[in-house]
């Protein structure tokens, strides 16, 4: 029932975005500008959500590297049947067992840290001088980059009011973040 009103909520919300963008002219001209530019605008965003790909995963590809723990064969196993049990949707109960036949490798790592933490890393420079905060700010930078991209991408292609109903979305989540890093 819960999803049943979150989803008219959102469509309530994107038909009064529609109907505030029919009646602001300032946004529709925004719109319009943006169907001209289309191809440019999709080739940035595009580009930035590649990017903040390439930093996430570079970041957790030199976490495995230098904190990773090698995987035993019966990980790996139950890796893959979590795997294959979580795309065999709607999940029932399984006593399922996967075997791997051949040579596989694995590798598993761990990082956390909380926006306290990461508020004190940035107010003493540790964000720049120690490889840890160095690598956690990459990741921090590949997500926020991936995030902007890829609403950002959505924005572009899609009609006025869904542009604006996200639009509204990816704000509210940057206040959010920002308020919970203030109160850090």
């Amino acid at each position: 029932m819960r999803t049943i009103v979150n989803v008219a909520l959102a469509l309530g919300a994107i038909f009064l975005f529609g109907v505030i963008g029919e009646l602001v002219p300032p946004l529709r001209t925004l719109e319009a500008w943006m169907l001209v530019h289309r191809l440019a605008l999709l080739l940035g965003t595009g580009a930035t959500a590649a990017l903040g790909l390439l930093l996430l995963i570079g970041s957790v590809v030199v976490l495995l590297m230098d904190e990773g723990t090698p995987m035993s064969p019966v990980e790996i196993e139950d890796q893959q049947r979590r795997l294959r049990d979580a795309a065999n949707l709607p999940y029932a109960a399984r006593a399922s067992r996967y075997r791997l036949w051949g040579k596989a490798t694995g590798f598993t790592g761990e990082d956390r840290f909380s926006l306290g933490e990461l508020k004190h890393a940035v107010a003493k420079g540790m964000l720049l001088r120690e490889p840890l905060w160095r690598r956690r700010a990459c990741a921090i930078a590949g997500g926020m980059l991936m995030f902007l991209g890829l609403f950002g991408s959505v924005v572009v292609m899609a009609p006025l009011a869904v542009k604006l109903f996200v639009a509204s979305v990816a704000l509210y989540a940057a206040f959010r973040i920002a308020g919970a890093y203030v109160r850090a």
